[in-house]
């Protein structure tokens, strides 16, 4: 099942945002920004990153580590 999972997403990786499962994720992003700006926080870990999409938009907002992990 692993390797089934990592073929699928390497084969969406260039395109992941416009893909289904990136439309399927886009609305959970806004509360999950929300969250992580309301900690008083000087690093994030985001396990299961994908693209770092989270990663990206919370460079905009904040001076702090940030660090991504996925498969």
């Amino acid at each position: 099942m692993k390797s089934k999972t990592e073929k699928h997403f390497d084969n969406i990786a260039n395109d992941y945002e416009n893909s289904n499962d990136g439309n399927f994720c886009k609305p959970f992003y806004g509360e999950i920004l929300k969250r992580i700006l309301k900690e008083d926080s000087n690093s994030v870990l985001d396990l299961g990153c994908g693209t770092g999409i989270i990663l990206k938009e919370l460079e905009k907002h904040k001076n702090i580590k940030l660090s991504g992990l996925d498969i």
